[in-house]
């Protein structure tokens, strides 16, 4: 009776080791489980439009700018997350602050956005999109977290000063001209003066 019972005891110790080492193997944040991915975009200039998150999972598809999977999210104090579910291969990730809710990307030429972008890795270029190798990562990272900070392009920043500033200091030296003008003496008429007939 004592070998039945000191069986019983070992077969349920075992049972529960068992249970608790696969317990911790499905929570623990091994990538080897991990199937959602958490994709953060932070370096809105404020809170209006939304985030919109372009996920490529090929380079054919990077190249050819047709993302796989798009999900957009509200910004919330200058910061947006969405969670990409499936998360299983090589991706690109671009994301970008969709203040007018288009929902795409405006551009002055290709590869000149318009309004503020980012992609994962952090990489960026001015003029063309950054190169599949910058930008892709596999799902066999060890955190499944990526964080896409947005730029806005030099051209464009300097285009936005131009087509605010300019108005804005024309407006300023009209005001002033109104002011000098108001503030001058007006030719005034000698009191004996006639008009001549």
């Amino acid at each position: 009776m004592t070998h039945e019972l000191t069986y019983a005891r070992t077969a349920k110790k075992s049972l529960v080791s068992l249970l608790a080492a696969l317990i911790g193997l499905a929570t623990s944040s091994s990538s080897v489980w991990a199937d959602n991915l958490i994709i953060t975009v932070e370096g809105f200039s404020d809170d209006l439009g939304q985030a919109v998150v372009e996920v490529f999972d090929s380079s054919e598809a990077y190249g050819d700018g047709k993302p796989g999977t798009v999900l957009t999210a509200k910004i919330i104090a200058r910061e947006a997350t969405v969670t990409l579910d499936g998360f299983k291969g090589s991706y690109a990730v671009r994301a970008y602050h969709d203040r007018n809710l288009s929902g795409s990307l405006e551009t002055l030429l290709p590869g000149i956005a318009l309004e503020p972008s980012g992609y994962t890795q952090g990489a960026w270029s001015e003029v063309a999109r950054p190169d599949w190798a910058l930008v892709s990562f596999t799902s066999d990272i060890e955190t499944p977290e990526q964080l896409i900070w947005l730029r806005t392009n030099a051209f464009v920043a300097i285009a936005q000063m131009l087509t605010v500033g300019l108005p804005a200091l024309l407006a300023v030296f009209a005001g002033l001209a109104v002011v000098r003008w108001l503030r001058s003496p007006k030719p005034s008429c000698p009191k004996n003066w006639r008009r001549p007939q």
